[in-house]
C-alpha cells in the first residue's frame, strides 16, 4: 500500500471527472450485478462445511480453492461491497483511498509516529483491489528464516510451489521459479513512459546492477517490476480467484456487506460458526468443518479478541468474557518503514505533465478505452525500483536486501501531498517530479493491535512503535544517500533530472548531508501499509497465535490464513506472499479433511451445535 493522502473532496464537474465517468460506463460494473449468492434472506442456507471470514488477498484464494471440491459448501463473508469497476484501471490506483472501500485506519501516537492514516481495502479483493499492484515475493532467505523460527513446511523450498500455483506469468521468466496457467496474471506493464528507462539506467550507473527478475533466486539490483495485471487491467485477488468461478459453483456462496462480529465456540473450545451482520440484521452461519479467519493483520486479531480469544486481561478490560487466553493475539505488528520526506528530483525535460493537459488526457482516455493501452494502463515511473544490501551487512552471510528504493512520480503543485495521490477524476501518471523513497525492509521494532475498550466493535487501535537503533538509522541513511547519488549520473544529467533538497522544517543540517537525510527519515517516518505478524505463526502458544498448520493454538476447528500469520516481514510488498499463504493454507485444510472423497477420522462430522447458544445472545439466534 502507498502512503497517506489528504482526504478526497467531492469532484467538481471538470473535464477529467467527465472522462472518468465515461470510462466507468465502458467498464464492467460488478456492483450492479446482484447475484443469487449475495441474497441473505431469513431462509438462505445456513450450514456450510467451511466459512471464510474476509474476502481479501488470502481469503479469496482460500474460498476459491476449497470450493473446487463440489461436495464442500463454502461461505465467503466480506465486510465491504462488491469491487468497484474502476479499480481495474492501473493509473487510478489511488482513486479509492478515503472512500467506502477503504477502512481508513489511523494509528495511535507511539515512538516516532505522531499518528497517521493507514489505507486498507474494504471490498471484495481487500487491499489487492486498491493497492499499487506490485508483485513481489521477497527473498528466499525470508522463508528459510520462518522455518528456523519453528515453522516446519514454510522454508522457501516448501512455499515456492504455492507461489507458482497461483501465478500466470506472461513475461519471459524461469519456468523452475514461475508458474503459467494459474489464476493470477502477473507481468510487466505494457506501457512505459520515457522516464522509465532513464531512471533504470541511472540506477545501473550508480552501481545497482540490472536484475531481470527480482522475484527469482536473487532479489538485489535495479529492476523493472512486475504487477498483478493483464493487458493494462488490474487483477485483484477477487478478479483472479472469485469472479471467474462465482457463478459456476453452486457450492460457493459469497456475501459482501456482511461484517463478522465474532467466531462462535462450543463448550469444548471448538469453532462451530460465526455471527455476522447481514442486510436483515444479525445472522449466524454454522461450519461443519472449520472457520478460517482471513481478515488481515489488523482485523483478524480483532475478530479473535471479540470472540473471547486473546490476552485475558485486555479482554476483561474491554468487557469481553475470556474463553481462551492467548497472549500473543494482536502483538508483533510489523511493517516496512518509509518516509514522507523523500529524495526528490525535478524533471525539467521529460515531465509527463504538459501545458496541454486537456488534450493530453483526452488522448490518454481514448487510448485506454481502445483496448487498455497508453499511460492509464500503467502507474508511470513507478515501474522501476531497486533492492540492495548495505554496508551494514558487509561481512555477514545473508543475501537478502535491507533497502528497497521506491520510485514515484508527482506533480510539484501537489508537493505537500504524498506521491501519486489522486483526487476524484485525477489519475496518477502526470508528473514533473520524481520522488525516491528508501524503504527499510527489516526494521526490528514491532507494534500491536488493541481493541478500543470503550467501543470494541469499532476499528481497533494500532500502535506502530516506530523507532530505530543507531545501526538501523545508518542503514536507512545509506538508502537516502544511494537515492541521492542518482543526481551524479550521466543518465539524469542528460535528461535534465535534478536533485531538489531544500532545507527541511525542524532540521538544521546542511541539505544532502547524512544528518539531513537522517532528520528526513525521523521526521517523515511512515507505515508502508505492509502490515503483518499479529497472529504470528510459531510453536509456542505463549509467543504465537497459530501453529505451522495455521490452527489457532488451543482452539479446534479454527485457523487464521492471511498476512497476520507471517512471523517476520518478507523483503518486499506483501500481496504476493499473502496470496501464497492463502494457497498453502487452503492446501493444508484440504489435506486435513479430504481422503479419496471420504471424511477423515481426524475430522469427524459434528453432530450438533446446541452448545453455541450459551455464547450467542438472543439477537443473533435467528440463523441465516
Amino acid at each position: 500500500m502507498e502512503r497517506a493522502c489528504p482526504v478526497a473532496q467531492s469532484p467538481a464537474c471538470t473535464p477529467a471527472s467527465l472522462f472518468t465517468t465515461l470510462l466507468l460506463s465502458s467498464l464492467r460494473h460488478d456492483g450492479e450485478r446482484q447475484r443469487d449468492d449475495v441474497k441473505d434472506s431469513p431462509d438462505a442456507p445456513k450450514d456450510f462445511d467451511f466459512i471464510v471470514v474476509g474476502g481479501g488477498s488470502a481469503g479469496c484464494v482460500v474460498a476459491s480453492r476449497l470450493s473446487e471440491n463440489p461436495a464442500w459448501r463454502v461461505l465467503l463473508l466480506e465486510a465491504g461491497p462488491e469491487e468497484p469497476a474502476l479499480t481495474e484501471v492501473p493509473a487510478f490506483n489511488r482513486l479509492f483511498l478515503h472512500t467506502d472501500v477503504d477502512w481508513q485506519f489511523r494509528t495511535q501516537a507511539s515512538g516516532w509516529d505522531p499518528g497517521q492514516y493507514v489505507p486498507r481495502g474494504r471490498t471484495l479483493g481487500g487491499s489487492s483491489a486498491i493497492n499499487g499492484m506490485l508483485y513481489s515475493r521477497g527473498h528466499p532467505e525470508d522463508y528459510d528464516s520462518w522455518e528456523r523460527m519453528g515453522n516446519p513446511g514454510w522454508a522457501y523450498r516448501d512455499v515456492l510451489p504455492f507461489f507458482k500455483k497461483s501465478e500466470n506469468n506472461h513475461d519471459e521468466v524461469d519456468a523452475d521459479l514461475h508458474g503459467r496457467g494459474g489464476p493470477l496474471d502477473v507481468s510487466h506493464f505494457p506501457y512505459r513512459d520515457e522516464n522509465v528507462p532513464v531512471v533504470l539506467e541511472a540506477m545501473e550507473q550508480a552501481g545497482l546492477p540490472f536484475n531481470a527478475d527480482h522475484t527469482g533466486r536473487e532479489q538485489s539490483g535495479a529492476t523493472l517490476l512486475q504487477f498483478t495485471q493483464r493487458d493494462g487491467h488490474r487483477r485483484s485477488s477477487n478478479q483472479a480467484f472469485i469472479a471467474p468461478v462465482r457463478r459456476k459453483r453452486p457450492n460457493l456462496v459469497v456475501r459482501p456487506l456482511s461484517p463478522v462480529r465474532r467466531v462462535l465456540l462450543d463448550s469444548n473450545k471448538r469453532a462451530v460458526g460465526v455471527e455476522y451482520d447481514g442486510p436483515h440484521g444479525p445472522r449466524v452461519a454454522l461450519a461443519r468443518r472449520e472457520v478460517i479467519v482471513s481478515a488481515g493483520a489488523l482485523q483478524s486479531p480483532q475478530i479473535l479478541m471479540l470472540s473471547g480469544i486473546g490476552p485475558r486481561e485486555h479482554l476483561e478490560e474491554a468487557g469481553i468474557a475470556p474463553i481462551h487466553d492467548l497472549p500473543a493475539v494482536g502483538q508483533n505488528l510489523k511493517d516496512h518503514l518509509t518516509t514522507m520526506l523523500t529524495v526528490n528530483f525535478t524533471v525539467t525535460k521529460t515531465a509527463t505533465e504538459r501545458s496541454d493537459t486537456l488534450q493530453q488526457r483526452l488522448a490518454a482516455y481514448a487510448r485506454y478505452l481502445d483496448g487498455g493501452h497508453g499511460p492509464l494502463s500503467a502507474t508511470g515511473v513507478r515501474q522501476v525500483a531497486a533492492f540492495f544490501r548495505t554496508k551494514q551487512q558487509d561481512g555477514t552471510s545473508g543475501r537478502r536486501p535491507l533497502i528497497h528504493l521506491e520510485v514515484i512520480g508527482q506533480l510539484m503543485k501537489r508537493r505537500g501531498a504524498a506521491a501519486n495521490c489522486t483526487a476524484p477524476g485525477e489519475d496518477s501518471v502526470w508528473y514533473d517530479q520524481i520522488r525516491i523513497s528508501p524503504v527499510l525492509l527489516h526494521p526490528r521494532y514491532s507494534g500491536q493491535v488493541r481493541l478500543n475498550t470503550t467501543s470494541p466493535r469499532s476499528l481497533p487501535l494500532l500502535y506502530l512503535n516506530i523507532s530505530l537503533d543507531e545501526d538501523e538509522e545508518r542503514t536507512w541513511v545509506e538508502g537516502f544517500r544511494v537515492a541521492a547519488s542518482l543526481n551524479d549520473t550521466a543518465s539524469f544529467r542528460e535528461a535534465g533530472i535534478v536533485l531538489d533538497a531544500p532545507p527541511l522544517p525542524g532540521c538544521t543540517a546542511a541539505p544532502n548531508s547524512d544528518a539531513y537525510w537522517g532528520c528526513a527519515g525521523r521526521r517523515g517516518a511512515q507505515t508502508w501499509g505492509h502490515l503483518t505478524g499479529t497472529c504470528r505463526m510459531g510453536p509456542d502458544a505463549a509467543a504465537s497465535v497459530v501453529d505451522a498448520q495455521l490452527h489457532v493454538h488451543g482452539v479446534d476447528g479454527l485457523r487464521v490464513v492471511d498476512a497476520s500469520v507471517m512471523p517476520d516481514l518478507p523483503s518486499g510488498n506483501t500481496n504476493g506472499p499473502s496470496i501464497m499463504v492463502g494457497e498453502k493454507g487452503a492446501e493444508l485444510i484440504r489435506q486435513a479433511h479430504w481422503d479419496n472423497g471420504m471424511w477423515t477420522d481426524a475430522t469427524p462430522r459434528p453432530q450438533g451445535h446446541g452448545s453455541i447458544i450459551a455464547f450467542c445472545p438472543a439477537s443473533c439466534r435467528t440463523r441465516g
